[in-house]
């Protein structure tokens, strides 16, 4: 269980330490984000990876793992990826803490820009079709992975 208590989040009765709390971020189907700020009042995204939809039966401790792991591998490869602050973990809750950048949300942009969803599914065909290559050629032994493209 998350809670706020002033300036302290807190899982499972046990604060996270050295972070201020400064407000909500949101909210999707791998757990909850929190803008937060350190000692050195450097703003970070805190994530939690946590189950918030009743279908939904993954490993959160293990996913959250392997997502910072991904984003780690991919800025030693390019160093165009945001930094990874600070990781841990509360009673098998995974957490960290990411670069924060300030601006509109991608739900936002989406709404306010009129995108249309045929331009999304031409966009998904393209990561598809270079996926498939990497993954048929030699980078997929190299752990390049490619996301949609906005």
């Amino acid at each position: 269980m998350i809670i706020i208590d002033g300036e302290k989040v807190i899982i499972n009765n046990k604060p996270i330490p050295h972070y201020r709390y400064l407000g909500d971020i949101g909210k999707g189907a791998n757990g909850i984000v929190y803008l937060v700020e350190d000692m050195l009042k450097r703003k970070g995204a805190l994530k939690i990876w946590m189950t918030l939809k009743h279908w939904d039966d993954r490993d959160k401790l293990k996913q959250g793992i392997n997502e910072t792991r991904k984003l780690l591998d991919a800025g030693q490869l390019s160093g165009r990826v945001i930094e990874i602050y600070h990781v841990g973990e509360i009673d098998s809750v995974f957490y960290a803490v990411l670069e924060y950048f300030d601006g509109t949300t991608l739900e936002k942009w989406l709404k306010t820009n009129h995108y249309k969803m045929s331009e999304r599914c031409f966009s998904d065909s393209i990561v598809c079709c270079v996926n498939f290559l990497i993954k048929n050629v030699k980078g997929y032994t190299m752990g390049i992975y490619i996301r949609r493209i906005y």
